[in-house]
Parts: C-alpha cells; structure tokens; sequence
C-alpha cells in the first residue's frame, strides 16, 4: 500500500515527500558507498522526480559514468543516489521519518562487503559480477 513519506537531511535544510509504493531497503556494500559512509549504504528506491524543499543546499556530484550522488551541503548527509538517464532515486534509508514498515530485503556487491559487517536479516544477495551483468 502506498503511502506518502517526509524525510530530511540532519540539519533540516533539505526534506522532501515521496510516495512509497514500496519499502525494501537495500545496502549497498560497492567500493563508493563504503567511502561515502565508511560501511555501507540503506536506501529505498523511488522513481520519479522529487521536489526537493531547500534544493540549492544539494550538493551533487558525478560518482559514476552513469549515475550521480546528493549530499546536504550543511550537514553533508547523504541524500541520494541517481541514474543519470532516468529519474530513478536511490533515497537515503535513515532520512526518513516514519521508517516502522521499513524492511531490509537486498543487499549488493555482497562478495565485497567488509568483513567487519555481518547484517543479520535474511535477505536477497547480489555479487558485483551480478549486479554489473544486471545494470551495466
């Protein structure tokens, strides 16, 4: 069921409402999200264009070839990871306030996951060899 969402950077500078149809939660585990982080990356994944409250305050960067990340410039909370072609958002798991129906389902590049970082829900694993076969 879908539901609509508020979430915000820590400093507050940006937020923005999203409606979930879904609430998987997916940690990213690939060499770029463990720098940003320093251990992995939770988000949820939306397509469509969002409307950002305090925009200019995103920092955004190529990470990829294909896809871009935002950060809050305040406070430098992650907010987001993005294609480039499409609207397709992977949103910062922890910015949202209301995160009870929130469930961890995936995880990727689990064949690079550190070693120091056991999840314990059971969920669906992608090796990089897999997720590249599957995105590129």
């Amino acid at each position: 069921m879908s539901k609509i969402h508020k979430a915000s950077c820590d400093c507050g500078a940006v937020s923005f409402e999203v409606e979930l149809k879904d609430t998987a939660v997916t940690a990213c585990h690939c060499a770029s999200c463990q720098k940003i982080s320093s251990s992995f990356f939770t988000c949820v994944h939306y397509n469509g264009e969002i409307d950002f409250k305090g925009a200019d305050n995103i920092k955004i960067y190529d990470s990829s070839a294909w896809a871009q990340r935002g950060f809050c410039n305040q406070c430098g909370s992650n907010i987001y990871y993005k294609t480039k072609s499409a609207p397709q958002y992977s949103l910062a798991a922890g910015l949202f306030d209301d995160k009870a129906s929130f469930d961890l389902k995936t995880q990727y590049f689990i064949d690079i996951k550190p070693n120091y970082i056991e999840l314990t829900a059971k969920t669906d694993n992608m090796t990089r060899k897999e997720c590249f076969d599957k995105w590129g």
